[in-house]
């Protein structure tokens, strides 16, 4: 995402959130600030996401913080 985006207030739904460019958006609207609804075919798949999207964006600080 272009850093001049600020998503903070916003929620992303993004399908297809499991792998791939759906992945990546996710994590991009993440970074941006976004709180992210994952959607796709299987669960497993999601919940994986969900764990490295959660760490990922743990690990840069901001974007999980108290506003």
């Amino acid at each position: 995402m272009n850093p001049a985006y600020d998503f903070h207030d916003r929620v992303a739904l993004v399908t297809g959130a499991g792998s791939g460019i759906g992945l990546d958006t996710a994590q991009a609207f993440a970074e941006s600030g976004a709180a992210v609804v994952l959607a796709g075919h299987h669960e497993q798949t999601l919940r994986t996401a969900r764990e490295e999207l959660t760490s990922a964006v743990l690990a840069d600080g901001p974007a999980c913080g108290p506003g």
